[in-house]
């Protein structure tokens, strides 16, 4: 006989989704221990494990409880139902993905724009208002210093090499402001 504890070791489950699965009536214990515990069989753990099945597999507690209710007369049934339940979710995630793709694809998408800009345009840009080679440190260091992966993105979205990237961060770090 087997502990809740137990249980949850060989199922990888928690404590509270076993006690769920009783209070639903899945799962119930063969007895109690002289301490009032609930016991377990080998019987209940595979009947656990079916539950588990089921429930990667998709199918709900209702219809898994009427599986194991009712045995193979209804599997079929409830498998079938469930996986028209998961075809009809992939098709509403596809349509999702076709209008993320859409809008990602669409006139004046930010990628797009994006894609023009480069290391140079903006070092051109920069020094054109002033900003000298010390300012273009002290910009680095402060990326660096404000979120370290932001800054490796924009080096990234510039065109920058991962060696200059090295470069730059490794200076921007020591400079530290």
């Amino acid at each position: 006989m087997y502990t809740i504890k137990e249980l949850c070791e060989k199922s990888n489950l928690s404590r509270s989704t076993i006690l769920y699965y009783h209070s639903i009536g899945l799962l119930h214990p063969e007895g109690r221990s002289e301490t009032n515990y609930r016991l377990y069989s080998k019987d209940s753990i595979k009947r656990l494990e079916r539950i588990c099945t089921y429930r990667e597999a998709g199918v709900p507690l209702k219809e898994i409880s009427k599986v194991l209710c009712m045995g193979e007369s209804v599997e079929r049934v409830v498998l079938e139902k469930t996986l028209e339940m998961l075809n009809n979710e992939a098709k509403k995630v596809r349509a999702r993905q076709e209008i993320i793709i859409n809008m990602l694809e669409g006139e004046g998408n930010i990628m797009e724009e994006i894609k023009g800009i480069n290391k140079d345009i903006i070092i051109e840009a920069l020094k054109s208002i002033g900003v000298d080679d010390d300012g273009l440190d002290q910009l680095h260091a402060k990326l660096e210093e404000i979120s370290p992966k932001a800054h490796q993105n924009f080096l990234e979205i510039l065109g920058c090499s991962e060696e200059e990237i090295k470069i730059i961060r490794s200076r921007s770090s020591n400079l530290g402001l």
